[in-house]
């Protein structure tokens, strides 16, 4: 009776001090330029240290708290992202949600793969709330590096044991490493001794394929809830993240290509470090097509069409537009070629 009494105890005071937390992880506004930097500093490493006392909590839990530390800690690391990263709560590149969006994406990430594959996600209500922050994250680059990142790695870990021990040699002698905390590291060592839980697997990577949802529909709602926050943000933060979410969709549709390649046996690199690169290629495609090869299937109004192309200067020094859409298919199209 009294270690029950010992237990609730200490289950709510862990509660009230995640809620306490989560006030570190809110906007601080100042007055002066050198105060804004000494806050965003203080308050970044303040974060960071947090974010990893998840992690090492997490990971360090006793069974018998074990389903309830991993419940409230999936749930501060998704209210902590709601917070900073979405679209309207990250107002500006100079906001903390923008500077510190890797690190709360990683964690959020990390510690989400590694609560799946040891079956300790509470509910499947938690996959669809996670998927309703997805919904709000389409202007950050880091959010979707990560997904895609986890996304990769799940389908090479399935495809190693799905297709036997030749698949699984062939991977041990490319060196493949799948993530820096050894969280798949770690799930795959238990299969050769539980194969039942390539079910688990099967369920994990299913969940992360589907959590975007379509990418046409994935940057629509980007958008439309960029044009319902556009009074909260000044133009130039407006204009920047309507270019982040035209790469983002860029880099959605190169990840979902990376994942056809290994479904097919290719050669590619898991880690997606790449935004810079596939930025560079779809500003240079924007530069050089021809605006007369490009066919609208719909009118737009003039808002939406604003939000929705870039500007794009032929050889005669035209300004013309196209749409994220067409410009990314065509690079990929023009990348298939090559190959």
């Amino acid at each position: 009776m009294f270690g029950s009494w010992v237990r609730v105890r200490l289950l709510d005071s862990f509660i009230k001090f995640l809620e306490a937390f989560r006030h570190i992880f809110q906007e601080k506004s100042t007055f002066s330029i050198s105060d804004n930097h000494l806050i965003l500093s203080r308050q970044g490493t303040q974060i960071q240290t947090i974010l990893t006392a998840i992690r090492h909590l997490t990971n360090h839990s006793k069974n018998e708290f074990k389903d309830e530390v991993w419940a409230r800690c999936l749930l501060f690391l998704l209210n902590v992202n709601d917070q900073l990263i979405t679209i309207g709560c990250c107002k500006s590149q100079e906001s903390i949600g923008y500077l510190m969006a890797k690190d709360l994406c990683q964690n959020l990430f990390d510690c989400w793969l590694k609560a799946s594959l040891n079956d300790c996600i509470p509910s499947p209500a938690y996959w669809t709330t996670f998927s309703c922050l997805s919904n709000k994250c389409g202007a950050q680059i880091q959010f979707i590096e990560c997904w895609a990142n986890s996304i990769l790695h799940s389908t090479s870990l399935l495809l190693k044991h799905l297709f036997g021990q030749q698949q699984q040699m062939e991977v041990q002698e490319e060196n493949v490493v799948f993530d820096d905390d050894n969280i798949f590291g770690q799930f795959s060592s238990t299969l050769p001794s539980n194969p039942e839980r390539i079910s688990t697997l099967k369920n994990v990577w299913l969940n992360l394929f589907i959590l975007l949802g379509r990418p046409t529909k994935f940057i629509e709602q980007a958008l439309a809830l960029l044009a319902e926050k556009s009074c909260q943000l000044s133009s130039t933060s407006i204009n920047f993240f309507v270019e982040q979410i035209n790469l983002s969709f860029f880099l959605i549709i190169f990840g979902l290509k990376k994942i056809v390649d290994l479904f097919f046996g290719d050669d590619i690199l898991l880690d997606f470090n790449e935004s810079e690169e596939l930025h560079s290629l779809w500003l240079e495609a924007a530069l050089v097509n021809n605006a007369s090869n490009i066919k609208q299937e719909q009118r737009l109004t003039s808002s939406d069409y604003q939000m929705m192309t870039v500007t794009s200067n032929n050889n005669t020094d035209t300004n013309t537009e196209m749409t994220a859409i067409q410009i990314s298919g065509q690079v990929l199209a023009s990348q298939h070629i090559i190959n």
